[in-house]
């Protein structure tokens, strides 16, 4: 039986945060991959298999929406999880016409992120990696 490594890409977003999910990721053996801006977030995307991108939409280096364009392009297979600080409509319509799997207002509970991940890794990796974890957090 082998064991499924699972990458996840954490573009975009100031460090403290990428930090706190990262810590909710490590103890599923989940590795975070962190980038700093789109440069960094296509080179991660070059090299290594990514199962799932979350993105703060609201970057200040870069359109958020056009860095989930250019993934798209090259990599549209990669679900992406968009962060933001107003559900706009304007935003909502563009995030539903790149196929961004769901959109997250901050700021963010990290109970509803771990749900999403958990809907997201059983329905496209038939994987329960977060069900137990979702429990474990809420619980604590």
């Amino acid at each position: 039986m082998t064991t499924t490594q699972y990458n996840v890409l954490l573009a975009q977003m100031d460090w403290e945060f990428s930090q706190a999910i990262g810590a909710l990721l490590m103890p599923r053996g989940i590795q975070s991959l962190v980038a700093r801006d789109a440069l960094d977030t296509l080179d991660i995307l070059s090299q290594r298999p990514v199962h799932t991108a979350i993105m703060d939409l609201d970057g200040s280096q870069s359109s958020g929406l056009g860095l989930v364009r250019m993934i798209r392009n090259d990599y549209p297979n990669v679900p992406c999880i968009g962060l933001c600080g107003r559900a706009e409509r304007r935003l909502m319509e563009s995030a539903l016409e790149l196929e961004i799997v769901t959109m997250i207002v901050k700021p963010i509970d990290l109970s509803i992120l771990l749900e999403q991940l958990n809907r997201l890794f059983v329905r496209r990796y038939s994987s329960r990696i977060f069900s137990d974890m979702q429990t474990n957090e809420t619980e604590s």
